[in-house]
């Protein structure tokens, strides 16, 4: 069972962080008419990146005592380069800031903390996607709709591995979720 308390520690000690970067990425305007193709391409091409650092963490060999269920993620980054390619954007991470490579486990649980947040965050954004009809013609809701796939049990096992990391390092989960965010900003950033 997963240990609430350190759940709750671990959202308040990266809540500035999210509220920063929910503010810069701005989804509430993917929420309202009219449809914003090329900020939803800018997010598409901003997760595919953030997903790649993250699975890159997994190649490195390092050692996990506990499995991340869902990680590496390959079906959301095929997700979301069918969606940019739907979309004619280009894929390529070129230019991207790069993350160093993770020191432990727990801090790349917080890194997958991050991405599953993010996941549970698209689904108000899809919803109100869904209502314009100019955004449904386009078929590029692939990675939207893996997102939603199981998300409920998907949470719930994540969890369960992020109570382990954050019982044998609650600091390392807490340093990789806020690298997380600051490393999705800056690829925001690098994507303006």
């Amino acid at each position: 069972m997963m240990d609430q308390q350190l759940l709750q520690n671990l959202r308040a000690q990266t809540r500035p962080l999210h509220d920063r970067l929910e503010a810069i990425v701005d989804g509430a305007r993917l929420m309202k008419p009219p449809f914003d193709q090329p900020h939803y391409a800018r997010l598409l091409r901003a997760h595919l990146a953030f997903n790649l650092s993250v699975n890159e963490q997994f190649a490195s060999g390092m050692p996990f005592e506990v499995r991340i269920p869902a990680w590496p993620e390959a079906d959301r980054v095929t997700a979301l380069k069918e969606d940019l390619k739907a979309l004619d954007v280009n894929a390529a991470g070129e230019g991207m800031p790069a993350m160093p490579l993770a020191e432990n486990a727990a801090f790349v649980a917080g890194l997958c903390y991050v991405a599953e947040g993010a996941a549970m965050g698209n689904q108000m954004i899809h919803k109100a996607l869904l209502q314009h009809p100019e955004f449904a013609a386009l078929g590029a809701d692939r990675y939207m709709q893996q997102s939603k796939a199981g998300l409920s049990g998907r949470w719930k096992a994540f969890q369960q591995a992020l109570g382990h990391y954050l019982k044998v390092s609650e600091e390392s989960v807490i340093a990789g979720a806020k690298a997380g965010f600051l490393h999705f900003e800056g690829i925001w950033l690098a994507l303006s």
